[in-house]
């Protein structure tokens, strides 16, 4: 019976797990080893080269952001630019006015001075 028990455990099927102390041991042929670490270097390949396209979107995407937030600011800019014009605009218009209507005030005193005076010279020729 003695003799059976190391066949035993050579005619199992890899891998098999078996625990020492408080570890779990997993146990396989060199062949299942190497199959494994070719898988992970693919995955990790692949890992890699998805980090790059995705860094590669981030950094586009940064720049299409701060592309964004400069015109933004441009616009901001301009915007204020214009109030600042339209409120220069405003004030000069509202000074304009106020000259034009002195002037007209004044030619309106000027017009009832010269009718006063017409007025004054038709009552002496006419008497």
């Amino acid at each position: 019976m003695v003799f059976l028990l190391p066949l035993l455990s050579w005619s199992q099927s890899y891998p098999y797990q078996r625990i020492e102390g408080s570890d779990t041991v997993v146990v396989m042929t060199k062949k299942q080893g190497e199959d494994i670490n070719n898988i992970f270097r693919i995955n990790k390949f692949t890992i890699d080269s998805l980090g790059n396209k995705t860094g590669f979107l981030l950094n586009k995407n940064l720049l299409y952001t701060n592309h964004i937030l400069k015109q933004d600011s441009l616009l901001k800019e301009s915007i204020n630019m214009n109030i600042m014009l339209d409120s220069i605009l405003t004030s000069e218009s509202a000074q304009y006015r106020r000259e034009i209507t002195k002037e007209t005030v004044s030619n309106q005193k000027i017009n009832k001075i010269a009718l006063t005076t017409w007025g004054i010279l038709f009552i002496l020729f006419v008497f």
